[in-house]
């Protein structure tokens, strides 16, 4: 079964924030802001609230969870152009999907689900074919899994015997902490590169968007935000993710070529909107709120349409 999807062409958000963070150095303009079509994407089964959009790959593949309120749980998807599949995962002891989180382009899914106990698990999908496999960090009491790039490589949090938030990458089968210096730290996406995003709390619960590339972090954030959270990095660089601005609205954010774009659909009643994947081609996927739920969308570059 295919979405349907009323595409609505929109100009960027008149809100352009002008940074004032470090990025290489590079100071952020207004010229060149690009300009999106949004597609809304709300899975088509009978029964299925509250979609929200995670990961999509250089094929245009999504993956993400949606509530089935006829079996009353959250389970994952995967769309392929349209046609979608429900995804359970099949370990013992599950309390609930938390996220089919992150996609790359050989269909390698990363996620989050909660056990009965209440703590979570990350888990790998292989190629999307339903071999799954728990990726807990060693020793951790609970961990999650949210970006995988073309090599195979994993990030993601764990929580140590201290309850501490440490973030994470695995490569091999290996794992490597990866926390920004004396701060409670979750990593979310990385680019075939090994470039990693992510965000890291201060000592008063302020949460910061970090980029962490050739063995360095660098603070990213929002002017005037609360908070600031990026979620997902393509392999041109480019940036997504979530901020909460002074009224305590979610909206998404896209940093490129210098440039800090805020995303939010130009849906009807739409209200909250968070930005958390973008592929090679610029596509961006995240969710947005209306008084009905939530929802999924597709941002395009409008060029690529």
């Amino acid at each position: 079964m295919g979405h349907t999807r009323a595409a609505v062409r929109c100009h960027p958000p008149l809100l352009l924030l002008l940074l004032s963070f470090l990025l290489g150095g590079v100071p952020v303009t207004e010229a060149g802001v690009s300009v999106y079509t949004f597609t809304p994407l709300d899975v088509p089964f009978a029964g299925a609230l509250d979609t929200v959009a995670y990961g999509i790959n250089s094929s245009g593949q999504i993956v993400g969870t949606y509530f089935d309120s006829k079996r009353g749980k959250i389970r994952g998807f995967f769309d392929d152009g349209g046609v979608v599949r429900a995804i359970d995962v099949p370990f013992p002891k599950v309390s609930y999907l938390l996220c089919l989180c992150g996609i790359n382009d050989s269909k390698d899914i990363v996620g989050e689900y909660v056990g009965t106990n209440g703590e979570g698990h990350a888990f790998l999908d292989h190629e999307n074919t339903g071999v799954f496999k728990i990726i807990d960090f060693p020793g951790a009491i609970a961990s999650g899994t949210f970006g995988i790039n073309n090599g195979g490589q994993i990030v993601g949090d764990y929580r140590d015997s201290t309850r501490r938030l440490h973030g994470f990458l695995r490569t091999g089968g290996q794992y490597r902490t990866i926390d920004v210096p004396g701060f409670h730290t979750g990593a979310q996406g990385i680019n075939s590169t090994g470039w990693i995003v992510g965000g890291f709390y201060d000592r008063t619960g302020k949460e910061h968007g970090f980029l962490y590339r050739a063995g360095q972090y660098r603070t990213i954030d929002v002017p005037g935000a609360s908070s600031t959270e990026l979620e997902g990095i393509n392999n041109q660089g480019q940036i997504v993710g979530v901020y909460w601005n002074s009224r305590g609205a979610m909206r998404g954010v896209l940093y490129s070529e210098g440039i800090l774009q805020a995303i939010k659909v130009p849906f009807r009643g739409a209200s909250d909107t968070g930005a958390y994947g973008i592929n090679d081609q610029g596509q961006i996927v995240g969710v947005y709120s209306d008084r009905k739920g939530d929802h999924g969308f597709i941002a395009t570059p409008a060029g690529d349409r």
